[in-house]
């Protein structure tokens, strides 16, 4: 995967961590703008790096001039996309003796590690706001934010001030485009620690260029919270990334409650904040020796619990709450590549530009982005999310049903959501794209338990023209630092994406793929090999070509079988397990609200359709075995027409074809057919067709009656074919028992 940004705004950059990250960058191919104080240090690494480097002047503390400065910066160099904020100040104070507690220095220290980065990305944010696409800020913090050391207590609370500013900041900025992420350092071999003595100082902690390797590798997993190292104490690191996940879960959940709530109470500002902080650390300073002097008197029970219960908050109740949906269903980390614009926004734009349609006719057409066709490696595209199902409860309440399955229709939102994610780090954002067809998913071993699951994919076929073949694969999260097993891949699929031209909808090239190593030129091949199949397999479907003369034979086999079964004259009985395909058959009906739209706003997000029809599909299956069924495959599935935002869907799903399974069962294929309406019910439109195969215990067939039941019944029947030819398939091993439902 290679770096997200292409221009980072680096603060501190003149030595340390920071000075080394710039390098690295550089190296990688990313521009760098270094911030620091030293100007002779700046011009020395400008003028090391002609072109791929620039230097800036400033004293962050100075905090009145930074808006100036962010507003100076973002004019010169609009095409910033990632803030670093990676200054820092390191000083030990023994409040045990606070005639030794130099304030100045403390404020000092505290300016430099908290506030001013605070104030830096304040007078950025609405630059990055308003940015399209993705943006980034990047903050350097420090385990000791989370297990501080006593002798530092500046630095500790000021750090753990940036990673609660840091976690909040990321909820906040939630539905935007912006990533938030922060790196927590261990001790490095830097100035940092010169106060010790530069004997010591420079030889405590980790190497450099070894912090710097893991910090990037850290930047390109996609994680947002990456820690590298830990404090120099036995078991720390596990016992640590065990509190940040609780944390981290009961952060969620807290902000979720108060989301739900009416806000009440005013907004400090940072003023306010910075001198209530400073008067509070004064007040204690000042009056640490009286206190210390004074025997505390013990209070009386009974008197502490009575202060305790004036304290406790008397509870309301309310008629009635109604918890904000933060999203629809998708994977937060999901969802900023997709809705970016409040839909009542979008909605009054649209009705403007309607209204001045007449006028906006002659007016003179803006200069459209250009697309950018330069080749470029899968590894570029390449993106993964963690979804921490087994870490966070309330996170795997979207994720699970009644019965304690993992919900697959979740998961197949989110697959979709990443293809488009994969899809557009391809592109560029001055493309449109759609999902054209989802080639297959493929359960590949069963899931036995509640787990962490790894979201990861690449382009891995991409000629250049306006199409592309995304592969992606679901797991069971490795361990850090490793890839995932053979047999802990839960799913694989492979989606095709097609780009349109923003403004006429009409396909445009994009970039091909350069392939370097075997590896890629292996997926390559694959993806190829799957592009001509489906265009052969076009030229012969069965709306341009008759059935051919076993099919025909096939047809009138199941024609005079089904009339016997008709016929009451006859001996021969349709047996209970035989099921005409009609009577299989099952619709369901939505408006498709807005809650639901893609990343243009007035349009369908495809993994709903995909959530929607594979559930009507599972439902349509146990109706017809009365029993749970077991997923084994979304077979080729296409999206033919967009679904309107406000129109009305209608989905039918029919049992079209089944075959024997694995030892006593049946493997039966699920047709849902989709077609759109508007409100006014006027001209019906087919949107898209998906073929889902599920495994049920015991025997069942299915027998066609007319014609058209005929067709789907061969057509279902193509697919398993094609299926059963495949060398190696895994669908067999597939219908074990797991918890995906």
């Amino acid at each position: 995967m290679a770096f997200p940004y292409k221009h980072v705004l680096l603060i501190g950059a003149t030595s340390g961590i920071g000075k080394a990250m710039a390098e690295r960058l550089i190296a990688e191919g990313v521009k760098v703008t270094a911030v620091g104080r030293r100007k002779d240090a700046l011009d020395e690494f400008e003028n090391a790096h002609p072109g791929s480097a620039r230097g800036a002047v400033l004293d962050i503390t100075q905090l009145d001039k930074l808006p100036e400065f962010a507003k100076h910066i973002t004019e010169a160099s609009p095409d910033i996309d990632c803030l670093f904020l990676n200054a820092g100040m390191q000083r030990p104070f023994d409040f045990s003796k606070p005639e030794s507690v130099d304030l100045n220095l403390f404020h000092a220290e505290t300016t430099v590690n908290y506030t001013s980065l605070v104030a830096v990305t304040h007078a950025f944010l609405p630059f990055l706001i308003a940015k399209e696409g993705p943006s980034g800020i990047i903050f350097t913090g420090t385990h000791l934010s989370i297990v501080p050391a006593a002798q530092l207590p500046g630095y500790a609370a000021s750090k753990s001030a940036l990673n609660v500013f840091a976690m909040c900041l990321r909820d906040q900025l939630r539905n935007t485009q912006i990533k938030v992420t922060e790196i927590a350092a261990p001790a490095v071999k830097t100035e940092l620690h010169d106060y010790m003595g530069l004997d010591v100082g420079r030889n405590l902690g980790m190497p450099l260029d070894k912090f710097t390797d893991e910090a990037y590798q850290g930047l390109l997993s996609g994680e947002d919270t990456i820690a590298v190292g830990a404090i120099m104490l036995p078991g720390a690191k596990e016992v640590i990334a065990d509190i940040v996940a609780k944390r981290r879960t009961l952060f969620t959940s807290l902000a979720e409650l108060i989301r739900s709530h009416k806000p009440t109470g005013r907004l400090l500002d940072r003023a306010t904040i910075q001198d209530t902080t400073q008067s509070t650390v004064d007040s204690i300073v000042l009056s640490l020796p009286d206190i210390m002097a004074t025997k505390l008197r013990p209070l009386p029970l009974q008197a502490a619990l009575r202060n305790a219960s004036r304290c406790v908050p008397r509870q309301q109740r309310h008629f009635a709450s109604t918890p904000k949906c933060l999203t629809d269903g998708v994977y937060g980390e999901l969802t900023a590549m997709r809705t970016r614009t409040p839909f009542i926004d979008a909605f009054r734009k649209r009705q403007e530009q309607e209204g001045g349609q007449s006028a906006a006719v002659t007016a003179p057409v803006g200069e459209k982005a250009p697309i950018n066709t330069t080749p470029k490696r899968m590894s570029e595209s390449f993106h993964k999310v963690i979804l921490p199902l087994a870490r966070d409860p309330w996170l795997l309440d979207s994720y699970i049903n009644a019965t304690g399955h993992i919900r697959l229709g979740t998961i197949f939102m989110d697959l979709d959501a990443l293809a488009g994610v994969v899809a557009y780090k391809h592109t560029g954002e001055s493309v449109m794209t759609v999902t054209a067809a989802v080639d297959r998913i493929t359960l590949r071993h069963p899931l036995t338990s509640i787990c962490d699951l790894e979201l990861s994919g690449q382009v891995t076929f991409a000629t250049g023209r306006s199409s592309m073949e995304i592969s992606l694969q679901v797991a069971k999260a490795p361990e850090e630092g490793k890839e995932a097993k053979e047999e802990d891949i839960l799913l694989t699929c492979a989606f095709t994406m097609v780009s349109l031209d923003p403004v006429t909808k009409k396909p445009v090239n994009i970039s091909p793929l350069k392939l370097v190593t075997d590896e890629e030129r292996r997926l390559y091949k694959e993806g190829e090999e799957n592009y001509n199949a489906k265009k052969e397999l076009s030229k012969i479907a069965l709306r341009k070509q008759t059935p051919n003369d076993e099919e025909s034979d096939l047809i009138h086999a199941l024609w005079l079988k089904q009339s016997e079964y008709s016929n009451a004259t006859s001996a021969m009985q349709k047996p209970a397990n035989a099921h005409y395909m009609a009577s299989s058959l099952i619709q369901s009906v939505q408006i498709m609200q807005p809650q639901y739209r893609n990343r243009h706003n007035f349009m369908i997000f495809g993994g709903f359709l995909l959530k929607s029809t594979f559930e009507l599909a599972f439902t349509c299956t146990s109706a017809l075995s009365h029993a749970r069924p077991r997923f084994l495959a979304l077979d080729p599935s296409t999206f033919a027409n967009p679904v309107p935002v406000g129109s009305v869907l209608y989905m039918t799903a029919v049992a079209a074809y089944t075959e024997p399974g694995v030892g006593d069962s049946t493997r039966v294929q699920i047709r849902v057919d989709t077609h759109v309406r508007s409100v006014e019910h006027g001209e019906v439109r087919p949107t898209g067709q998906f073929n889902y195969t599920f495994e049920v215990p015991g025997e069942l067939s299915v027998l066609p009656q007319t014609y058209d039941e005929f067709v789907i019944y061969l057509d279902a029947r193509r697919r398993a074919m094609r299926v059963a030819g495949r060398a190696g398939s895994s669908v067999d091993s597939a219908g074990q028992d797991g918890i995906l439902g």
